[in-house]
């Protein structure tokens, strides 16, 4: 696998300068996004695939947890970073180290997109790169990752985690399963956070035909395949309603699965195809707080 650096080295530079000021007890802040690509074949062309890094100001930890964040259809992974302030201040309190791909063609290949990219071996390059490219690799707890996916994004995260073991657990935001990756048998048993708006008229929270050339499990049936998947108990479902900013949710959870995971669905009563669900709503808040328990 050919792997091009961009600033990674710069990077490097800097964090073991650092690191060196750190062992004389120098203050130090690190305040890094950084970008790195790997090189993939699609449609027997060489491409560079680039994502980005973001590490806490401050480093007190001796590992952090990685979620991957993957944004949505018709967006960039650093624009989808720069809007992002509430992930911002999690990493920067410590909570994890932040992974944000970018999609080809501002997309990601879930079978009818305009990318033809094998986005699931575009994931496991990015990690097998972090291990074995990069010193602050010894940062990174690969033993915790998690996924995060806004529509497209989170179809892909979906996805991936069918496909792959490498999630504990994944909050796909107003997506959920395909009728196709519904059909896949996960390879491992995880933690589902999905969020659903009943007003959504791009990804029907009731499933079938979709704008966006796809067909989708309802909320509930994909929410419940992943239950199947995780091996819980089905009759053990837990329902629960809240506020989230400006609307009321409903929650329902299945709690008695395989290595006491948990699969949920969240279903915001009267918000469309968005995750903004008021003023003072921390959702990302709400999904790590949900995540980091597995």
């Amino acid at each position: 696998m050919k792997i091009k650096l961009l600033s990674f080295f710069i990077t490097l530079f800097l964090f073991y300068a650092c690191k060196e000021k750190q062992s004389e007890n120098i203050p130090t802040e690190l305040n890094y996004i950084y970008s790195s690509s790997v090189s993939q074949i699609i449609l027997d062309e060489n491409v560079n695939r680039k994502f980005w890094v973001r590490i806490p100001k401050k480093t007190t930890k001796n590992k952090y947890p990685i979620v991957m964040f993957f944004h949505g259809n018709g967006d960039e992974a650093f624009n989808f970073y720069q809007r992002s302030s509430e992930i911002k201040d999690l990493i920067d309190d410590g909570e994890f180290i932040g992974i944000f791909p970018n999609g080809h063609l501002r997309s990601w290949n879930c079978g009818n997109e305009n990318s033809k990219a094998n986005d699931v071996e575009f994931v496991n390059m990015i990690i097998d790169f972090l291990k074995s490219n990069t010193q602050p690799a010894d940062l990174m707890d690969y033993d915790k990752i998690y996924g995060i996916g806004i529509s497209n994004g989170g179809l892909i995260v979906n996805k991936i985690a069918k496909e792959t073991s490498l999630f504990r657990a994944i909050a796909p935001i107003v997506s959920q399963q395909s009728d196709v990756i519904g059909k896949t048998i996960s390879k491992r048993s995880l933690s589902v956070f999905q969020i659903n708006g009943t007003n959504d008229d791009l990804i029907p929270v009731e499933g079938g035909n979709s704008p966006v050339g796809h067909v989708f499990l309802s909320a509930k049936n994909s929410a419940e395949n992943w239950a199947v998947n995780s091996k819980c108990d089905l009759n053990n479902l837990v329902e629960k309603s809240s506020i989230w900013g400006d609307f009321k949710v409903s929650s329902f959870s299945y709690i008695n699965c395989e290595n006491s995971h948990v699969v949920s669905y969240h279903l915001v009563d009267g918000a469309g195809h968005q995750s903004n669900y008021g003023l003072g709503d921390l959702i990302y808040n709400r999904i790590w707080n949900f995540l980091k328990e597995y």
